[in-house]
């Protein structure tokens, strides 16, 4: 099957997406060319729990031969490819029941492998730390994500970064994604309420943590960090990832006030 022959949606047409899901498993599954999806995908053994955002750091046209197979240097495959057009399209590439390899080595809430039981988006963006998502860009991820986590019942917790899940080596999707914006406009993932951080700021009653007490809630939100009492650098890599998501004005990797008292909010807010 030639790249060609995956269809494409359209932001206004994403409701009809779910009706062809189905017909692009069987679609895909009948593919008999061995330059298609085979070697970078495998049949989900349960369900999804999880939605992964990525950014491509390539073009559209590299993304693309990257993602669906087609660059024998690499090998990595998603779900939906999400373009930076003018008017973005949607390219549904490994359908959801079946495993794609985006998330590599990661852990998130006591899971490891999250290919297994994760949905991945790809968005085109050379790099998130630099480049803002487009307006556009950002319907079609609010309209895709939200369909995601509807029909899978994905938790608000559960939306994460690529860089939650592999805070060691992954920077993506970048701290101009717009997790806050999804959240308010879409209902998508999990953000701090600014009002409640600041209020949560002001307490007197706001508590010193120690390290190893960073360490627990960290673990509890879903991060892989040792047990150790010490700054180090794991768990300075999952406080970076931590404030790239939720904190995004600066990331240190340090527990400054304000980052524990987003962390501190947030786990009340979901009753982690």
């Amino acid at each position: 099957m030639s790249l060609s022959a995956w269809e494409t949606y359209p932001v206004d047409s994403l409701r009809k997406l779910s009706l062809f899901l189905p017909a692009l498993a069987l679609l895909t599954g009948c593919a008999s060319d061995p330059d298609t999806l085979g070697w970078v995908t495998r049949p989900r053994k349960g369900e999804v729990t999880q939605l992964v955002m990525h950014y491509t750091a390539a073009s559209n046209e590299a993304s693309l031969k990257i993602l669906s197979g087609k660059d024998p240097t690499t090998r990595v495959s998603v779900h939906y490819l999400i373009t930076d057009e003018p008017e973005p399209r949607i390219i549904p590439i490994v359908p959801e029941d079946t495993v794609a390899f985006h998330a590599g080595v990661s852990h998130w809430r006591g899971l490891n492998d999250l290919n297994e039981t994760s949905i991945g988006i790809e968005v085109v963006n050379l790099n998130g730390n630099i480049h803002p998502y487009s307006e556009a860009q950002f319907a079609a991820i609010a309209s895709l994500a939200s369909d995601i986590v509807r029909r899978h019942k994905i938790l608000p917790q559960n939306v994460v970064a690529h860089s939650d899940i592999a805070p060691n080596r992954k920077l993506d999707p970048g701290i101009l994604f717009p997790w806050r914006r999804l959240e308010r406009e879409a209902g998508v993932g999990c953000y701090p309420n600014p009002s409640d951080v600041a209020e949560k700021l002001r307490s007197p009653s706001l508590p010193a943590l120690t390290t190893l007490d960073i360490q627990r809630a960290l673990s509890r939100w879903g991060y892989q960090v040792p047990m150790t009492g010490k700054l180090d650098d794991t768990t300075r890599h999952a406080l970076s990832a931590f404030q790239r998501h939720y904190r995004p004005s600066k990331v240190d990797g340090q527990p400054d006030r304000e980052t524990v008292a987003t962390l501190l909010v947030l786990l009340e807010q979901t009753g982690l």
